[in-house]
């Protein structure tokens, strides 16, 4: 199995559970020293994906209400089950994650 991600700064691992208490990639601190870190782009990117990604799948359901095709059960059995297979997903790719400290100055230049 793969190793967990760590905190540069402290070495800790940082679990999957804990990532839930920073939602914001762009502003995420090691929740066992505190310190600043972040993420590469390619994870920012990934985690903008899954906001649409996110916002496409309650469109689905939204759509299928408004037309009378589902109701409202409908709807939460999809959402149980989204969530049953995308849960997998998250912690697969969260095993991926490389943390890197954070450079205030690394932002800057990045922006287009």
């Amino acid at each position: 199995m793969r190793k967990l991600p760590s905190c540069p700064e402290c070495n800790q691992t940082i679990t999957f559970l804990q990532s839930f208490k920073n939602i914001n990639p762009w502003k995420y601190k090691c929740p066992n020293c505190k310190a600043k870190i972040t993420i590469s782009r390619y994870w920012k990117v990934l985690t903008i994906l899954g906001c649409f990604l996110g916002a496409f799948i309650v469109g689905i359901a939204i759509y299928q209400e408004e037309k009378n095709i589902w109701e409202f059960s409908d709807s939460l059995t999809f959402f149980a089950i989204v969530l049953i297979l995308l849960l997998p997903l998250s912690y697969l790719s969260w095993l991926y994650v490389e943390f890197k400290p954070y450079n205030k100055n690394e932002e800057t230049n990045n922006l287009p």
